[in-house]
């Protein structure tokens, strides 16, 4: 295992055990301790990575903001148990204030700006330098604007309105420091505009850093690039944000960047080679991921596990129906459908766990970690992107993947008006991102009626789509500044 990894490894599994908040000592009373982490490169390295792994966790992206709560808001899968450990039936009815669940809402906000707090305290501290001094340093500071971008970025979709539908409503508190307190509040158009201003930001450091004078021996630090936010990731990230703001020109521009990239391409279609870019770290595709070897027992019991005291998730019944199983032919058969899920008396989601039922294998090598950009949701940006100019162009991208994944060229029939295309795409992406926790960040989006599990519409609404702010936030106005 190269060092960077090592080390990553090591903050996984402390940060499991023990709080953020003592490991990067973002308060006033770990000032001296502070201090001492940045005294030398080697400091500065182990405060990234403890950001890295504090975003992998299964409060955030290792499991709550992928396969777990915003999947099960999406409705993918079910209890066969009236008792379960997550609360699935409260969360699919959307009871957000139940006690169950506001837990689990208010630790997306509270651990999601903590972790941009340690963010912009690495920022103050390379403020201080000469940037100059260490190869380091200008990528830590292209992937802290990365970074304070994305997690901010995610808090937006998740706790403020559709931009498409309510330009004018309130965004979030937009951090720039890492004391939380007096936060100011931002509009929406504002919190984007401060996303992406951080993102250009990261973009110009970065570019520098990777392709304009990207060096033949890179610091241990600068190895597997993958792992932190790079320049694709900052394109990729680009292309989410624009296309959440209706701006297809831009959104399809920034995607391209990424799909044209000599790094990046679709796998050929096979299940053997959809099984190496159907978790982390997705050969080829993967733009940026998060490294975590510590989810195989969680995942195992959420998906796997027979144990009624364990409670395991099911899939949704109407599985064959997403997947269109109907319509396979021998040269046109969803390998997705194949590889992603085992079919048993009720059906598991075994993506994310290939080799599960091995149990003779390590488990630290089963599961490495979470994709959080792959290169299909690239195509797909840039498919919505050019449909009204170039449907052609649009139909050829989608048509890439999924060819890439054993399916034929979709019938032309079905895609040659708008709302058609559109209603097939978004398919698409149910059937590409299932354990990804995007499918219901698209409802929203989209703003389009889905289904329970019990086949029932559910209506799009703020009342579903916009996750309460932490009462202690909405109590105490004093935090934020309007």
């Amino acid at each position: 295992m190269k060092k960077n990894q090592y080390i990553y490894a090591l903050l996984v599994m402390f940060l499991g055990i023990t709080a953020c908040e003592n490991y990067l000592d973002v308060n006033p009373k770990g000032k001296l301790a502070e201090d001492e982490m940045f005294e030398d490169i080697e400091g500065y390295r182990s405060a990234m990575y403890g950001v890295y792994a504090s975003l992998a966790q299964k409060d955030l992206y290792g499991k709550v903001l992928s396969y777990g709560f915003l999947d099960e808001l999406a409705q993918l899968y079910y209890s066969p148990y009236e008792f379960n450990r997550d609360n699935i039936k409260e969360v699919t009815t959307y009871k957000y204030k139940d006690l169950k669940v506001v837990d689990v809402v208010d630790n997306i906000w509270k651990k999601g700006y903590a972790c941009i707090s340690y963010v912009n305290n690495i920022l103050a501290h390379l403020e201080k330098e000469d940037l100059n001094s260490e190869t380091d340093f200008p990528y830590m500071l292209g992937e802290c604007h990365g970074l304070r971008a994305f997690i901010h970025f995610d808090i937006l979709r998740l706790f403020a309105d559709n931009i498409l539908l309510k330009q004018d409503a309130s965004g979030i508190p937009y951090a720039y420091d890492y004391d939380l307190q007096n936060k100011q509040v931002f509009s929406l158009k504002d919190s984007y505009t401060n996303i992406l201003n951080d993102l250009t930001k990261a973009e110009s450091i970065l570019e520098e850093c990777e392709l304009n004078n990207k060096t033949t021996t890179p610091t241990s630090y600068q190895a597997d690039r993958y792992t932190q936010m790079n320049i694709y990731a900052v394109y990729a990230l680009k292309a989410r944000v624009y296309q959440a703001m209706g701006d297809n020109q831009n959104a399809r521009n920034y995607a391209e960047k990424v799909i044209t990239a000599p790094e990046f391409q679709l796998i050929t279609p096979s299940s053997e080679n959809l099984k190496a870019v159907m978790k982390f770290p997705a050969d080829n595709e993967l733009i940026w991921g998060l490294f975590n070897n510590t989810l195989y027992s969680t995942l195992y019991d959420d998906f796997i596990s027979t144990d009624i005291v364990i409670t395991p998730r099911r899939v949704r019944e109407d599985l064959t129906d997403i997947y269109n199983t109907k319509e396979f032919q021998p040269t046109s058969q969803d390998y997705r459908y194949q590889t992603f899920f085992r079919p048993s008396s009720t059906t598991m989601f075994i993506r994310l766990l290939e080799k599960a039922a091995e149990v003779d294998e390590d488990i630290t090598k089963i599961v490495q970690g979470v994709n959080l950009i792959r290169l299909p949701e690239m195509y797909y940006i840039a498919a919505e992107g050019w449909y009204n100019e170039k449907p052609e162009k649009a139909i050829r991208y989608l048509n890439d993947v999924r060819n890439s994944r054993g399916l034929a060229d979709i019938d032309n029939s079905k895609v040659n008006q708008k709302e058609k295309f559109m209603e097939i795409l978004r398919n698409e992406r149910i059937r590409e991102l299932w354990g990804e926790g995007q499918i219901f960040l698209d409802y929203k989006r989209y703003n389009v009626e889905f289904y329970d599990l019990d086949m029932k519409p559910i209506k799009p609404s703020p009342q579903i789509f916009n996750l309460p702010w932490p009462e202690a936030e909405l109590e105490y106005g004093s935090t934020f500044k309007k």
